[in-house]
């Protein structure tokens, strides 16, 4: 008896297509009605055509008059109680048994008529239409007349459906009775057992639905004891598993985030075509990618380096790891270190794994340290050289000459002094690179702090008779006041050195979008063009020899160019040969 249960899910949808079957047969029986209609219809018309046959042999001859056609006609409808038309092959009605003769001559031309066109042809005419005369659709049927071989006239016969259409009423009735008695009986059941059906799926769908959404928390209730109960009992136990699943996958992945994301180190991973699995925000920086849709896409397609993307391929074919340093020169001059773990292992998602080391500022520390050494051994030699120099010419002898002696230690304490002011400036370079030596921010009047530099530096361009133009207007900006006095000493100073006789210096002032652009230029001897792109550089000397005479220690402009760029401004320099030179410096506003 169980397997027959009712409340079994599977019973219910055998009853119900049960119900279904039932209406196709319903279906099927209206066909058959249709099948009838067709049936009687075909008798019928072959039920006229055969009166055509008698009658046509009754109907007199083209030589007889209309009025004894007419009159024939009226003789025969009433004996086979028909309607009779007889046309010619013009179309002209010539007798007709439901009219007279004198209504006959008024009525339309027929030929064009479905029936009457067919038998003007040579063939029997059929049709069905409604009559607007009678008011009731027609059944007509139309056969040619024929003399010596050709047709001479048409006769129709017509015959009304209205018996016919009770007929089929009285057919149609029981199974239209019987079609809605079934509808309403497939309904009541389908509503019924529908509505039971429909609760239970509806709730386990809104579960299934907040569990599409991420929500695994509510179980699904469902009453009964058939198969739907079983699939709920099943999604529940699913919901659970999935929720302590996916627990521990965001557990991993938050690990897998935070390690990632955090790594100062590029990581790549590709898969055996070598497109991208995943590329950490450190890689995305290194080769400047901002848009986020990448994944999926060819490893050269995103780096656009070449030779990353060989090292790659080598990695998967020989599944080790193979290491290179790569200079970059897209999206910026970069030297990376690159390494690359090869994975050759049928199913894995991830066939190699890429670590990228951005080593630009370590190589640049590098070389730089190892200039910067090498520029400070031959700075501190030559005067190191000259004081040991004095110092054996001494100790040989000269010590007894005065006169001598006095001039000897001179030019040491000359040099003692020209390296006092090396060490000096080396340390406060070093001081500002590292930025130790924070900057004391205030509002300063240019023009005041300008003017206090000159007059420091007066002595000096009165000696060479140098005429200073301050044109810095009453200007307020934010900056270090020492580092900036610093700035201008420097710059006027060596407009002043490097000067011609009688010369000038002009200090000019610009604003540009966002910023006072200070100008200082002298009349000088100039600097060749090609080497304004370089006088910023540690030591750099365009005259070494005169530059050393003058006291200089290669290292002003540096300084300039460092505490500058602490303000957030820049420096340039333009100068060609007996042209004078301009040294240009930004400031923030």
């Amino acid at each position: 008896m169980s397997f027959f249960s009712f409340n079994r899910f599977g019973n219910r949808l055998t009853f119900l297509f049960s119900l279904i079957f039932i209406l196709l047969l319903l279906g099927i029986s209206f066909f058959v009605s249709r099948v009838i209609e067709t049936k009687m219809l075909s008798q019928v018309e072959a039920s006229l055509l055969a009166k055509a046959k008698l009658v046509e042999n009754q109907i007199p001859t083209s030589d007889t008059p209309s009025e004894g056609v007419q009159d024939k006609v009226k003789h025969i409808a009433t004996q086979t109680q028909s309607r009779i038309t007889v046309i010619d092959i013009s179309g002209k009605v010539i007798a007709d048994s439901m009219r007279d003769l004198s209504q006959v001559k008024e009525m339309d031309n027929h030929r064009w008529r479905p029936e009457v066109r067919s038998a003007i042809e040579g063939r029997v005419g059929s049709s069905i239409r409604f009559s607007q005369t009678l008011q009731m659709k027609m059944f007509y049927v139309a056969v040619p007349m024929f003399k010596g071989g050709d047709v001479e006239r048409v006769l129709r016969i017509t015959l009304g459906l209205d018996k016919l259409n009770e007929i089929l009423s009285s057919v149609r009735k029981p199974i239209l009775i019987g079609l809605i008695f079934g509808v309403f009986v497939v309904l009541v059941m389908g509503f019924t057992v529908g509505a039971s059906i429909r609760k239970r799926v509806e709730e386990m769908t809104l579960a299934a639905t907040r569990y599409a959404k991420g929500d695994l928390s509510q179980k699904i209730m469902v009453q009964g004891s058939d198969e739907l109960n079983v699939l709920a009992d099943t999604m529940n136990k699913m919901a659970h598993i999935l929720t302590k699943r996916i627990s521990e996958i965001e557990n991993e992945r938050s690990k897998l985030s935070a390690i990632l994301d955090n790594m100062t180190e590029g990581v790549i991973a590709v898969n055996s075509q070598r497109r991208l699995v995943l590329m950490n925000q450190s890689a995305k920086n290194i080769f400047g990618i901002s848009q986020s849709d990448i994944l999926a896409k060819p490893l050269l397609e995103i780096v656009k380096n070449q030779l990353i993307d060989q090292i790659v391929e080598k990695s998967i074919a020989q599944s080790k790891t193979i290491s290179k340093e790569i200079e970059m020169n897209y999206p910026e001059n970069k030297i990376l270190k690159a390494n690359a773990v090869g994975m050759q292992e049928v199913g894995r998602e991830v066939s190699s794994i890429l670590v990228i080391y951005d080593v630009t500022e370590l190589r640049r520390l590098e070389m730089v340290r190892s200039e910067f050494v090498a520029n400070v051994s031959h700075e501190l030699k030559t005067p190191l050289t000259s004081i040991k120099g004095f110092i054996e010419t001494l100790l040989g002898g000269a010590l007894e000459d005065k006169e001598q002696s006095r001039k000897f230690l001179q030019m040491m304490d000359e040099d003692t002094k020209r390296l006092a002011r090396l060490i000096d400036d080396i340390l406060k370079l070093s001081n500002i690179e590292s930025k130790e030596d924070d900057l004391n921010l205030k509002h300063l009047n240019l023009k005041q702090l300008v003017s206090s530099v000159v007059e420091i530096l007066e002595p000096q361009s009165k000696e060479k008779k140098i005429s200073i133009r301050n044109q810095i207007p009453d200007i307020q900006v934010q900056a270090d006041e020492d580092k900036l006095r610093q700035v201008f000493l420097n710059l006027i100073d060596n407009a002043i050195k490097f000067n011609s006789e009688g010369g000038f210096v002009t200090l000019d002032i610009n604003e540009i979008p966002g910023y006072y652009e200070i100008s200082i230029t002298d009349t000088g001897l100039g600097i060749p063009s090609e080497a304004t792109s370089r006088v910023f550089e540690r030591f750099f000397r365009v005259d070494k020899a005169r530059s050393r005479e003058m006291g200089g220690t290669g290292l002003g402009l540096s300084i300039v160019k460092h505490i500058v760029e602490n303000h957030g401004g820049s420096v340039s320099c333009n100068s060609s040969i007996g042209e004078g030179a301009t040294f240009y410096f930004t400031l923030p506003k």
